[in-house]
């Protein structure tokens, strides 16, 4: 997937510049369903969160590794992550590869340039990367077979793994079927009058045949509607629609 435009002269508008680069406001990702639309955004967040957790997590902690079980000879490989990011007008690039219980690879580059790379528990830092070499060879001496090279950098204060903690700090997923965190925010901003009025201008736009909006709000006492064994309801429920009979042995 890429944000880079192509050399339209149409909708121009909806291009971000800044310097020498062009990137696009948006995009559009189409297929059939179960192709793996959805998935783009869960490797994001997965990437996200092996950086920022694979450090502090536990030498025999296993790593979220779902390998692809449709095609032969693919349950036991790898699983590849790659990103391409600006930061600073800096062009950056930083993948890995992981199986259930360790990283197989690691590799981080600017401007095309070799930072760091890692096989298996090899690691090889360029005199590129930034940091105290003392806190480097600690990190090196540090990083767990299961946890990243580049988050015990960042753990330990190395200058050069802080480009793109930044960079992921400024980046935020939204994820349309995983929607709680979103359905929050909505009504905390239902509750400004001046989005509350932006967000029924946008359903109008919709063409649903809707002419107002309001939200009801109505206090329910939740400890009275929650049924102290929720289970032995549904075994009740179940026994009285089928007419089942339990036997116990004495």
């Amino acid at each position: 997937m890429s944000l880079v435009p192509s050399e339209q002269q149409e909708y121009l508008n909806n291009i971000i510049e800044k310097g020498t680069y062009k990137a696009l406001n948006a995009i559009g990702i189409y297929g059939n369903n179960a192709s793996g639309k959805s998935n783009v955004l869960n490797a994001i967040e997965l990437l996200d969160k092996l950086l920022y957790l694979s450090a502090r997590s536990n030498s025999t902690t296993k790593l979220p590794y779902q390998p692809f079980l449709l095609r032969q000879g693919y349950e036991l490989k790898p699983t590849k992550l790659e990103i391409t990011f600006i930061f600073d007008e800096n062009r950056y690039r930083f993948g890995l590869e992981y199986n259930k219980n360790e990283i197989v690879r690691e590799w981080f580059y600017c401007w095309e340039m070799m930072l760091f790379e890692r096989e298996s528990n090899i690691i090889e830092v360029s005199s590129e990367y930034k940091g105290s070499q003392e806190l480097i060879n600690a990190a090196i001496e540090a990083t767990k077979d299961n946890s990243l090279f580049i988050s015990t950098c960042d753990m330990l204060n190395v200058a050069g793994a802080k480009s793109i903690f930044k960079w992921f700090d400024k980046l935020v997923s939204i994820n349309g079927i995983e929607t709680e965190r979103e359905e929050m925010t909505t009504v905390h901003l239902w509750e400004n009058k001046e989005y509350r009025k932006k967000i029924k201008e946008y359903l109008m736009l919709l063409n649903l045949n809707l002419h107002n909006l309001d939200i009801l709000v109505e206090d329910i006492d939740v400890q009275g509607n929650i049924d102290e064994n929720p289970s032995n309801k549904l075994i009740k429920e179940v026994l009285e629609v089928q007419g089942f009979k339990t036997c116990r042995e004495e």
